[in-house]
């Protein structure tokens, strides 16, 4: 007898959670998640821990400069903890580990445009990053804080 009620409540399940599914009451957008019955719609926007900080500043640079250090440091507050990457024009240079990363970029710096993407994630959330361009004549820092997840470009034109 177990089994038959068994058979029949699992029938019963499909028969309620397939038509939802295949009926279009649950679906997941781009943009958040929705969720739809017969008599209403609830749109639930993207959470902040899923939202990701994003910055993006462009820096003009003599080109006559390019043989001394450009120094680009990314830093957390105390007791936090980086974990990421830094490309340039898509080709990975170097990795985020720690609490603190600097470098040269005068190696990867040339006439022209090159586009710097520091990307990553911080924890605790409530923690701040700080990424800091240094050069001759132009001195560049933003802070970010607050999701735990930032994502830095700095579009760097060498003229």
């Amino acid at each position: 007898m177990n089994a038959k009620r068994l058979l029949l409540f699992t029938s019963l399940s499909a028969l309620c959670i397939s038509p939802m599914l295949a009926g279009g009451y649950i679906a997941i957008k781009d943009s958040g998640f929705a969720s739809q019955s017969k008599t209403h719609t609830v749109n639930i926007k993207e959470s902040n821990a899923y939202a990701v900080q994003r910055q993006k500043t462009t820096i003009n640079l003599d080109s006559s400069n390019l043989s001394v250090p450009h120094l680009l440091n990314i830093s957390a507050s105390p007791r936090t903890q980086l974990t990421g990457k830094i490309s340039v024009d898509g080709n990975l240079v170097k990795q985020l580990q720690g609490s603190e990363v600097s470098f040269d970029l005068s190696p990867y710096l040339s006439r022209g445009r090159q586009t710097i993407e520091i990307a990553g994630t911080y924890q605790p959330e409530s923690s701040s990053v700080r990424v800091k361009l240094s050069s001759p004549h132009t001195q560049v820092t933003q802070q970010m804080s607050g999701s735990g997840v930032f994502r830095q470009t700095l579009v760097i034109d060498v003229r």
